[in-house]
């Protein structure tokens, strides 16, 4: 597992009925790569926060492939840092893969057992920013250099920097007299 805030990696080998449990990781958003012992290959993107510290991945394995898809992550224009995690989708087969850019702003996606259309995206954990794309890995090269932008927000919506009424209503909207209940004493534990 790579996560991309921080890019550390935790490693480990599932057991015999493929499960695996790593404890005390970091908060963030994260990408978990496999290789099997027969050379299967898949990847899933995940986050661990503070008020969901832990997380189960399904990870789907099949045998790799010869397309590959690359380029460089921009946001703002500008080369990033590591956290940004690279998303590419082949949505009439339902594939989906993930990884983290390089210091450099590179990605990579090697192995790919998909060609045709797909949708790349990314996210800046820091920031927000985002930028998506759609292109296509044709059968004759089976390869796509595809350069990625990313844009950060310009407004932040005031809701979403109190989105759990920790400050009270501030940057919220609200016509009529409002009670904050907490959601234990309303839905029980």
């Amino acid at each position: 597992m790579l996560f991309a805030q921080t890019g550390n990696v935790y490693t480990v080998i599932t057991d015999e009925n493929g499960l695996f449990q790593i404890d005390s990781i970091e908060e963030g958003g994260f990408v978990a790569n496999v290789t099997t012992s027969e050379g299967d290959i898949g990847s899933a993107h995940a986050s661990v926060v503070q008020k969901r510290p832990s997380n189960s991945v399904t990870i789907y394995v099949e045998q790799p492939g010869n397309a590959s898809i690359s380029g460089r992550v921009y946001v703002d224009g500008q080369t990033p840092g590591e956290d940004v995690m690279v998303f590419v989708e082949f949505p009439e087969l339902s594939k989906e893969y993930a990884t983290s850019i390089q210091p450099d702003g590179f990605y990579r996606f090697d192995n790919l057992s998909a060609t045709g259309t797909f949708i790349l995206s990314g996210l800046q954990a820091s920031n927000g920013a985002l930028g998506i794309e759609a292109h296509y890995i044709p059968d004759s090269t089976l390869e796509a250099e595809v350069d990625l932008y990313l844009d950060s927000p310009t407004k932040v919506n005031p809701e979403f920097l109190n989105p759990n009424f920790e400050n009270g209503l501030d940057g919220w909207t609200h016509s009529e007299n409002v009670k904050l209940v907490p959601t234990e004493d309303y839905f029980g534990d």
